[in-house]
């Protein structure tokens, strides 16, 4: 089906590692930015955002 293409897309690997990565960096696991490919770590940039972004709205909506 269509949700199974993305996730086996180039874009939709990119970010089940970028999300992979986050975990293990959550979990403790040490990795340095050498061992990061930069595509991952632009990947993790934007999620960080995208989560910070949806953080922020839900605080809004309980706020209003």
């Amino acid at each position: 089906d269509r949700l199974d293409a993305a996730q086996s897309s180039e874009t939709g690997l990119l970010i089940r590692r970028a999300l992979d990565l986050r975990a293990a960096l959550k979990l403790g696991v040490r990795v340095s930015l050498d061992e990061i490919r930069a595509d991952e770590f632009y990947a993790m940039l934007i999620l960080e955002e995208e989560r910070e972004r949806l953080d922020q709205e839900r605080i809004d909506h309980r706020t209003s």
